[in-house]
């Protein structure tokens, strides 16, 4: 019971730092685990055509495991980050994340984002 207990996700989805139940293998060490963190933000307007950066906080951090999130625009519909389109590709969403931001780039093709959320998930030292 304790091993089915240990392996769940744990579906907490905060704008604080909060445990996965993910655990990752240590490359050249399979039997050492680091367990993975995930944390919201929520983001504001992005007009078509521009570019959103958004401090995440966060310190420690090794690798990515998951970057992700939606957004709501203004045509009006709901929209994935990163979006790709199969129509025009200046109507696509990227998303990039460094040291400190968030960095979404909106198409100059696409509807204005009006809002959205970016989950990222990570490991941390």
């Amino acid at each position: 019971m304790a091993n089915a207990l240990n392996v769940r996700e744990i579906s907490i989805y905060d704008l604080t730092e909060n445990l996965t139940g993910e655990q990752w293998s240590i490359a050249g060490n399979p039997q050492q685990k680091r367990q993975t963190y995930r944390i919201i933000v929520f983001i504001g307007a992005i007009a078509a055509g521009a570019t959103l950066t958004t401090a995440h906080g966060l310190t420690g951090v090794v690798s990515y495991t998951d970057i992700y999130g939606t957004v709501v625009t203004d045509a009006p519909d709901n929209r994935p980050i990163p979006f790709a389109s199969t129509v025009n590709i200046n109507q696509q969403i990227s998303i990039l994340v460094d040291a400190t931001n968030i960095i979404i780039t909106v198409g100059a093709g696409s509807p204005n984002v009006v809002s959205g959320n970016v989950i990222l998930e990570y490991l941390k030292n």
